[in-house]
């Protein structure tokens, strides 16, 4: 369950870290989320995975320094996994592609995935579960379990309700 809380958490997060760069590069508040809720679920599943993956390793490397670059390296390969099904996903749902890289960075040829911005995002996933999530992770463990799967619920309510909308 805790995983699952995450997943919402981070991809609440990275809607408002898309948000920031949305403002930043595009100089308007431009919302392109799918949910209703204020949600980017490919942010928190990167996050997450990469959350697991480093707890894998770190289980069985003891150098600093190995266990940081793998978490890098994770951080990028779940976070372009993540938005590359994301983006699959949105196009094969809605006949629509949401996001192009290629408009942004001349050198993308994909839609979905580019060097420059899922290596940035790899990182700070990376980043992330490095340095903040062990703050978050100690809050989180302060917030009732009740209301933690109270958020879960409503966004799992959410992501089956705009999903059957389209496929139905």
């Amino acid at each position: 369950m805790s995983k699952m809380f995450y997943v919402v958490l981070y991809g609440f997060l990275g809607w408002i870290l898309e948000r920031i760069i949305n403002l930043t590069f595009m100089g308007e508040w431009y919302d392109n989320r799918v949910l209703f809720t204020f949600v980017q679920p490919m942010y928190g599943v990167g996050v997450v995975l990469t959350l697991i993956g480093y707890e894998i390793i770190k289980e069985r490397i003891d150098k600093t320094f190995f266990i940081v670059l793998l978490t890098i390296v994770f951080g990028v390969l779940f976070t372009g996994l993540s938005e590359w099904i994301s983006g699959i996903g949105y196009e094969y749902l809605y006949n629509d592609i949401l996001w192009d890289y290629g408009m942004t960075f001349p050198s993308c040829t994909y839609p979905y995935v580019c060097f420059i911005p899922t290596t940035i995002f790899g990182i700070i996933s990376a980043f992330t579960v490095l340095y903040i999530h062990p703050h978050i992770d100690a809050f989180a463990r302060m917030i009732p379990k009740w209301f933690k799967i109270a958020i879960v619920v409503i966004v799992g309510i959410d992501f089956l309700w705009t999903y059957l909308s389209v496929i139905l």
